[in-house]
Order: C-alpha cells, then structure tokens, then sequence
C-alpha cells in the first residue's frame, strides 16, 4: 500500500525547498505490520534547475497492530487538540533501520567532467518516539547521546517557516484507517481505531487566503460595463472597504475601528477585530505619504500595544501594495512575523 505527500517550502528568494514522502504499509504472514517512511528533499534553484539534496528512508519492522493504532491515536489526539502543541509518544520492541544518501558535494559545485559520489549510512535501531507537531510529524531514535531520523512536514506549504494547513498529518492520519479498514487482515476487534479527524479549515488560513486573492478581485472591479465608474483602492480607506464586505462572507462577528485595551497611555484602535476567533487585522495601503519604512514602524508599535489584550491573539496585517513599493516583500515579512506568548503576527504583501 502506497501512499505520497508533498510540501513546499516558499522562501520569495532565489530558491524554494520541494520534499515527496513515500509511505509504504505491509502486512507479513504473521500479521505484523512493515511500515517504511521514504523522503527526498530537492531545492528548486532560479531558471527551474532541481537540485536533490538528500534521500532518507525509515523502516520499522514487526510492528504489532496496537503499536500502528496508538501512533494514529496519537495523530487523532493532536489533530483534536485547540493549542497544537507538540504531542509524543515512545516505542520500544521495534526493529527499526534509518538509511541517508545524500550527494558529497552538498553545494552543488561540481564540473561536467566530475559526478557526484553519493554517500550513504545505515543505523539500526529498537526504540524511537513519535512526537507531531506544528512544523511535523517526527520520527526519531537516540544514536551517540543525540536523537536522529526522519521528519514529515505538516503542511503542504510553508510561508516564511509557517504552515499554511495541517493536511499532511489529515493524510497520513488517513493511510493508517485505510491501512486497517480495507487491506489488514488480522483481527482488530478489540482495537479502538477511530475515523480520521476532519480538521477544517482554520480562522487565519481563510483569512489569508483572502488576502492571498485580492488583487485578482480588484481586477474585476475595475473591468465594468455600460460605461460605469470603476471601483478602485486607491487608498487605505478602499481597501478596509472592501475587506470588509469580503470578511462578512466568512464571519458574523466582524468589528471594524474597534479600540483595544489601553497601553502605554494610548488607547489603541484596530482596523477589524473577530472577538470570537480572538483575530485581529490591520491593513495598510503604501503610498508616497505612507511609505513602507513608515508602515514597517506602524506595524511594530502596534505589535506592542496590542498584545496587552486578550481579545487579540493572532494579528494579522495585511499590506496591499499594488503599486509594489516594498521592493523585498519576503524580508518586509519576515521582519515584522513573529510569535511571542501573547501574540502572534502575521504578514501577507499583495502586490
């Protein structure tokens, strides 16, 4: 039984980083189970040249049909659970082989007369621990007092180091019901295996995702018949207009212009807050008035001011830059992201 994820990782620079996991379930005559995990890493470089960087291959075998079902009990809790931390559990009794091949020259700098001398390694093992989390779902033993192994991204995408989703622990999650509910013939039933968890989409993916697509909603609204004025967002204003409309599809508890706690003497006040999601959102529009070094210090001192509220625990700021003025988007983001007890940032630049 052959199952494949996938996941990329976006770094709006000169590169992004592409990883295909293979996951391979087989029953033996004894009714133990071989579960064999392989990855490949490739960095898409700039004019479309893939580069592999690293192959890696986990198998453990003879596992017993409770040991598979505790490790998607384990993904079921965590996929369950409202603060995503991380979640793990240790196995013992395994037989269990890590294999790496990965090229020698890791820069890549090799002349068409040179080729590349892959090296590999092998280690065994017969304890490792499971442990998912917001970034992956890790499989890891204990070699030379450090711990090793393999790692399947959580998401599909990450932005900046953050995931866009969590489907690839949906999907795995899944592969191992399917395991069970359709190929394993062993008896199972006594064993507690429950349906997937359906994880939906969360508050801040939608959001986003609307920012993601309002340059192409934009466009539309400029193209109108009948010799009608066009809409337009020419400013900061506009854009909270249409912002505005859009959120009120997805949520009912939309508050604009709302004042937060006081801070610092100030009475800081939030462009939309979703009081129940505990989401706020802060657009900005650069301009020649409001350029981006302003709005960069904007952002940082609102930061400030309003992780002082409980009712904002995620903020999201949203910078529609049509007439692109943020000359590098991906260090503008990375420089205002960040997550801190109270509060967690997030940028998205529509250009």
């Amino acid at each position: 039984m052959w199952n494949e994820l996938t996941s990329v990782k976006r770094h709006k620079s000169e590169k992004d980083e592409s990883i295909v996991v293979s996951i391979f379930l087989a029953e033996s005559d004894d009714d133990s189970i071989s579960l064999q995990i392989s990855k490949e890493k490739a960095t898409v470089k700039t004019g479309g040249k893939v580069k592999t960087d690293i192959e890696e291959s986990l198998t453990l075998n003879g596992l017993e049909a409770d040991q598979l079902v505790a490790i998607k009990s384990l993904l079921d809790d965590w996929l369950d659970s409202h603060s995503k931390s991380a979640f793990t559990e240790t196995f013992t009794d395994i037989d269990g082989e890590f294999e790496t091949e990965e090229p020698s020259n890791s820069q890549g700098r090799l002349s068409s007369t040179h080729h590349r001398n892959p090296q590999e390694s092998t280690q065994s093992f017969n304890a490792f621990n499971i442990t998912v989390g917001k970034s992956s779902v890790a499989f890891q033993f204990e070699a030379n007092d450090e711990y090793e192994g393999l790692k399947i991204p959580s998401a599909e995408e990450f932005n900046l180091g953050l995931p866009s989703d969590f489907r690839n622990v949906v999907t795995l999650n899944a592969i191992l019901f399917d395991f069970f509910d359709k190929r394993y013939s062993g008896e199972t039933g006594e064993l507690d295996i429950d349906q997937p968890v359906e994880v939906e989409t969360g508050t801040v993916e939608r959001i986003e995702k609307i920012f993601d697509r309002f340059s192409e909603i934009t466009l539309q609204l400029r193209d109108r018949q009948r010799d009608r004025e066009p809409l337009r967002m020419d400013d900061e204003y506009d854009v909270q207009y249409l912002l505005n409309a859009l959120l009120r599809l997805h949520f009912d508890d939309v508050m604009d212009e709302e004042y937060l706690r006081r801070h610092a003497n100030k009475n800081p006040r939030i462009d939309f807050l979703l009081e129940d999601e505990k989401v706020g959102i802060e657009v900005k529009r650069p301009s020649v008035n409001h350029p981006p070094d302003k709005i960069r210090t904007g952002l940082a001192e609102d930061k400030e001011q309003y992780r002082s509220d409980a009712r904002c625990n995620t903020l999201l700021c949203f910078i529609y830059d049509p007439d692109k003025q943020i000359t590098n988007p991906a260090e503008f983001e990375k420089a205002v992201t960040e997550s801190t007890k109270n509060l967690t940032t997030r940028v998205t630049i529509t250009q």
